[in-house]
């Protein structure tokens, strides 16, 4: 995928948190073929995807359902969870970002909900076509329109600098977005009100 997603802000993003108990989990596999042929040989390949499927049931009406795929959460029923999301503030829904079992005390990270809201940064091409097109571009602009090396060298120069501090800027907002949502997450877990 080609484009530039620009991260929500830290002060753009809350959470929210559903803890119960685990009711109906179940665990499986999932094995995805793909294959190429022609004739006289050929290549198949597998790829085997765990799924996990639970429900949490809380004093409130209803049950949230969980459904990973290729986490590997293990939970039992009767086990305590805490399914902490991440959303735009505002949102009516969000992204998973974390699971506490507080019977195991195991917790982990869902990397989807993280890149979701602070992105996942630039993607590699853009980056390399905003780093090393843009600049030679401009140079190049500059000695035809100016018919001056001195400008085009600082045009060059000048895109590459600006291109560099806009990537950076986009880095930390991310590392803020991220540690925004870890502090939600260990907030909730700290505060879930499991018996």
């Amino acid at each position: 995928m080609f484009g530039l997603k620009i991260p929500a802000t830290a002060d753009e993003v809350e959470t929210f948190a559903k803890s119960g108990e685990v009711v109906g989990s179940s665990t499986w596999s999932e094995t995805h073929v793909y294959g190429s042929g022609a004739t006289g040989g050929g290549h198949v390949s597998s790829m085997v995807t765990q799924r996990d499927r639970f429900f949490l049931k809380s004093s409130e009406p209803g049950q949230t359902e969980i459904d990973l795929h290729g986490i590997g959460f293990g939970v039992s029923d009767g086990h305590r969870v805490t399914a902490v999301y991440a959303r735009k503030r505002g949102a009516a829904s969000g992204w998973l970002a974390g699971l506490k079992n507080h019977t195991t005390e195991r917790e982990t990270e869902i990397a989807y909900g993280f890149n979701t809201l602070s992105g996942t940064g630039v993607n590699g091409c853009v980056a390399l076509a905003m780093l090393f097109i843009l600049p030679p571009w401009l140079f190049f602009q500059g000695l035809l329109v100016a018919r001056s090396v001195i400008i085009a060298i600082a045009l060059g120069i000048g895109s590459f600098a600006a291109v560099a501090l806009f990537l950076k800027s986009l880095s930390n907002k991310r590392k803020a977005t991220v540690a925004a949502i870890r502090a939600g997450i260990a907030k909730h877990y700290a505060e879930a009100n499991l018996p």
